[in-house]
């Protein structure tokens, strides 16, 4: 009865460290996912902003285009 409960809970441990070792490479893609989206979408805010302030207008302390 000993012997089963302990390999019983061997296989459990067994399938919760394979789940850490899957879950955590999937967990850090999405971070860097995430990262990279958040990256993209700064370089396209700081191209708009290059493109308004070469076109002649200009921002005013508050953030207001002029």
């Amino acid at each position: 009865m000993f012997a089963f409960e302990d390999f019983r809970l061997h296989i459990t441990g067994e399938f919760q460290n394979l789940a850490l070792m899957m879950a955590i490479p999937m967990a850090n893609q999405a971070i860097l996912s995430t990262l990279h989206i958040f990256n993209h979408v700064s370089h396209v805010q700081l191209d708009l902003l290059e493109q308004i302030l070469s076109s002649g207008f200009s921002v005013q302390e508050s953030g207001n285009i002029v």
